[in-house]
């Protein structure tokens, strides 16, 4: 790693300190470690700076791991919490997992703890990730859901079914008010509960011909709406 990984590590004997230290060191990690052994120390450590990697003891003479995760997760939620201990016990291992632990290593095996905090921050990368595109995609249908209501064209959009059947699954308001109709006469209704024939057999026609040629295909029609008689072009 190019910078140095900032370790907040829950421990009280500094030899195993100085140990995981020297580990991590020599797989190539450059580290910046806090060593804490006491609550106070380890929850003014989580609000006081930046930490990638979360390293606990499971007991320790006043504080113990479980609730160093509790509060962890509670105000650094994303950061990678991993256990290192002598005597974890895989029941206790388990719960440690269920309760938001990203994994655990005994002291007896310290050299799988290199691999572990590399893979806790891809997977936290990947998170972040995610996340981001997440809140993109939700800025970007807010955007397009303030234009779909603001727009003066009638818009609607329908729900494909088997048989040559379409169901209406949202209304902007222009269709709405220029129809006179309101959402529960129009969403979730198929499109034949609401155009009647002989102009239904041209919709009809006009969606399959356009889905099978995968085009804008455009009309124009005359309908019957709470508001009177409407003629327009569709797309």
């Amino acid at each position: 790693m190019n910078t140095k990984l900032r370790i907040l590590h829950l421990e009280d004997n500094p030899n195993d300190a100085e140990l995981i230290q020297s580990i991590l060191e020599a797989d190539g990690i450059s580290v910046d470690t806090q060593v804490v052994a006491k609550a106070e120390d380890f929850i003014a450590a989580l609000n006081k700076g930046d930490i990638d990697v979360i390293i606990s003891d499971f007991t320790l003479p006043t504080f113990d791991g479980p609730v160093a995760l509790k509060i962890s997760k509670s105000t650094r939620p994303d950061v990678p919490f991993i256990f290192v201990s002598g005597t974890i016990g895989e029941e206790r291992a388990i719960e440690a997992l269920k309760n938001g632990a990203t994994d655990y290593v005994l002291k007896s095996h310290l050299q799988r703890l290199p691999s572990i905090i590399h893979r806790a921050l891809q997977e936290k990368e990947e998170r972040l990730e995610r996340k981001k595109t997440e809140e993109s995609l939700r800025e970007r249908e807010q955007q397009l859901s303030s234009i779909y209501d603001t727009v003066a064209d009638v818009i609607f959009q329908l729900e494909v079914e088997k048989d040559r059947r379409y169901r209406f699954i949202s209304v902007n308001k222009s269709f709405l008010k220029t129809t006179g109709l309101d959402n529960d006469q129009v969403i979730g209704k198929r499109v034949d509960e609401l155009i009647p024939e002989p102009l239904l057999s041209l919709v009809l026609q006009k969606y399959g011909q356009a889905i099978q040629e995968k085009r804008v295909v455009r009309w124009e029609e005359t309908s019957e709406y709470p508001t009177g008689t409407l003629t327009g072009e569709v797309s």
